[in-house]
């Protein structure tokens, strides 16, 4: 019999905030490859930021989370809870809880400065996230905000930005 250890959970600082989905999204016109689909294993929701449930139908769409032009910019795949809908993430902003969904899988953490150019990257263990987003982030550094990407698959899972960056 084997146990699972738990994991602490770890609570961002308050010099960091979570963006789970930054751009809007445009729902009233799905994306033209959007597919629905009840995924035979739990995935990630980008609103909610929690993992689905088997048999939850899910909206499989591309989407930019980019603020601004960068040759950096590109669609990614993300899930969404479709029916019903989940509400937007229950996480603070700052200073709450990362969500288990980010803690648990192997992340790329991608820094971009306030002209979206990227400024420095890495990839780590989702219990490291908050160290990288914070070396990346440093004072000395003009990086803004990181996107955070998951590893295997690479699609986008929410953006962590300084708070001292207008909302």
């Amino acid at each position: 019999m084997s146990l699972m250890i738990p994991q602490r959970q770890q609570s961002l600082p308050n010099t960091l905030r979570f963006r789970p989905l930054p751009a809007p999204l445009a729902e009233e016109t799905p994306a033209p490859f959007a597919i629905l689909g009840t995924p035979d294993q739990p995935v990630p929701c980008r609103r909610c930021l929690q993992d689905s449930q088997v048999g939850d139908e899910m909206l499989l769409l591309s989407y930019n989370p980019f603020l601004g032009q960068s040759p950096y910019q590109c669609a990614s795949p993300i899930y969404l809870h479709s029916k019903p809908a989940c509400a937007d993430a229950a996480v603070q902003s700052s200073g709450g809880l990362v969500p288990e969904q980010l803690s648990k899988r192997l992340l790329s953490i991608r820094a971009y400065d306030g002209k979206h150019m990227m400024r420095g990257c890495e990839v780590v263990d989702g219990n490291q996230l908050l160290e990288a987003c914070q070396r990346l982030l440093g004072d000395d550094i003009s990086a803004e905000y990181c996107h955070v990407h998951f590893g295997g698959p690479g699609c986008f899972a929410v953006r962590i930005e300084k708070v001292s960056l207008p909302h």
